[in-house]
């Protein structure tokens, strides 16, 4: 069985025309499994989290679930699932309210009904079952995966040891019976951070190229310095002085960088919640607001205001704001049951502009700060990661791979002109927007005639790798550790 194109096929291993089984009416397929007892379960992601592992007949017809979250375990989603050798028991990931804004996940498996924890928490992608004894998982963020095996007991269905590396890079394991190994060894782009005017012609180079992905480029209000999202760092690269400084650590996780109005301070989102520190990385964050699961913070021109998104689990993404003299009590600003996100009020303070998919597909929309009358969709057809100029007569945004800009007014009323197309991305070798992907990958200079693009496709290659030997050694090691000869 496999995946495409939005539906489940089977496919005879002889060959043959595909068979279609069903609809994934869920966006991306995120894994699946195939039990002679339990006929073919798969899951796909939902923009909320609030993934079930569903099951359809060998024969086709219309999903049911199988497994469900367990919210009183603050589980949010189910996937990858994979069946043990016996067709009954079933391993899975699991993204909990605990390790949902850390990118990591949990491995279960379920037995008879029950639920256990292999122990495992910090994975990053499914687990699969090894003759050697053993079930296989990666650790790591984004491109930078390595693959790991975790010694296990089908009998008793408990780990017997502790996990270990057998590939320094790799993700998306698969074994055969005979136990050769199948995983991908990814090969990630170059980025780098570049200056490019508004015909998206290149002027300088911001730091060095990194293997990692860079996201969410934040300009200083003197233009002097840009704050990035790199990996789950936040990094401050100070161009006149060649210095670049760390913000956050690993262990804070963060990710959404916003310069204060003064441009002291790097305003982000955690693991827990929003946090201010000095730009300059001394002394300790401070947090504005605990709550999980929201991101992509932004001050108000004045620094009164933040505005961030929420992931509900009603909901999916909200945008809510707070106060900065009340964090204790933020207020919903956009609530569908769509997504609404990526929001930024206008220099005046007046206007909210953000992207929502209410219509089947991203739109930039503007109305009211906090509250009032009126919305008015800028984008005509798809429109993302909106930014104001600094003067507040354009509004930017992306569609597609192309950046584009639309004359606004604010005052009396706002009023929005028709958008047109600055440059595309393919002019400085890069992806404004990525599949699944919506943190923004541009800023605006104060000047507002200059860009920081992030460079680089970000998407990088695989390779299928076929390790015959590896398991082997891996159960002959296993064998030695428990002193037999």
């Amino acid at each position: 069985a496999f995946a495409a194109r939005g539906t489940l096929f089977k496919v005879s291993r002889d060959g043959g025309k595909p068979v279609e089984l069903c609809r994934i009416t869920q966006a991306a397929f995120t894994g699946g499994s195939w039990s002679a007892e339990k006929g073919i379960v798969f899951t796909s992601t939902a923009a909320n989290w609030n993934g079930d592992v569903l099951r359809v007949s060998e024969e086709g017809g219309e999903p049911e679930p199988f497994t469900r979250p367990d919210a009183a375990q603050g589980e949010l989603r189910l996937f990858a699932p994979h069946f043990l050798p016996n067709g009954r028991d079933l391993l899975f990931t699991v993204v909990t309210e605990a390790t949902a804004s850390l990118g990591f996940d949990e491995i279960v498996l379920e037995r008879d009904g029950a639920r256990t924890s292999l122990g495992v928490r910090d994975a990053s992608g499914g687990a699969a079952w090894s003759p050697s004894g053993h079930v296989l998982f990666s650790r790591g963020l984004g491109l930078d995966r390595s693959l790991w095996a975790l010694p296990f007991s089908l009998e008793a269905g408990v780990p017997t040891g502790d996990p270990f590396r057998i590939a320094v890079s790799g993700s998306d394991p698969s074994v055969a019976t005979d136990g050769a190994l199948l995983y991908a060894r990814p090969h990630p782009d170059l980025q780098q951070l570049v200056w490019v005017d508004r015909t998206g012609r290149r002027l300088d180079a911001i730091g060095e190229p990194v293997r990692s992905t860079i996201e969410i480029p934040a300009i200083s209000p003197d233009g002097r310095r840009v704050a990035a999202s790199v990996g789950s760092d936040i990094l401050v690269w100070d161009m006149e002085r060649g210095v670049v400084t760390r913000v956050s650590s690993n262990e804070s996780m963060g990710n959404g960088a916003d310069w204060s109005p003064g441009g002291e301070e790097i305003l982000y989102s955690f693991l827990d919640g929003l946090a201010v520190r000095r730009a300059d990385g001394s002394g300790d964050p401070r947090t504005l607001i605990r709550r999980p699961f929201v991101a992509d913070p932004s001050f108000s021109r004045d620094g009164e205001y933040v505005v961030f998104y929420s992931v509900e689990k009603e909901t999916s993404r909200d945008l809510w704001a707070l106060a900065v003299s009340k964090p204790d009590e933020p207020f919903v600003l956009v609530r569908t049951a769509a997504n609404e996100n990526l929001g930024r009020i206008s220099p005046d303070g007046r206007f909210l502009a953000y992207q929502s998919d209410a219509s089947g597909r991203w739109e930039v929309l503007v109305q009211p700060f906090p509250r009032g009358e009126g919305r008015w969709q800028v984008s005509v057809s798809g429109g993302q990661q909106p930014i104001w100029s600094p003067r507040g007569d354009e509004l930017f945004f992306v569609n597609g791979n192309d950046l584009m800009v639309a004359d606004v007014t604010l005052q009396p009323a706002f009023r929005v002109g028709a958008p047109r197309r600055l440059f595309g991305g393919e002019s400085v070798d890069t992806n404004l927007t990525l599949p699944g992907i919506m943190e923004r990958h541009y800023d605006v200079a104060p000047d507002g005639r200059r860009f920081v693009i992030v460079q680089g496709y970000g998407t990088g290659t695989s390779e299928i790798v076929l390790d015959d030997a590896t398991l082997a050694r891996a159960g002959d090691a296993d064998h030695q550790r428990e002193g037999n000869p």
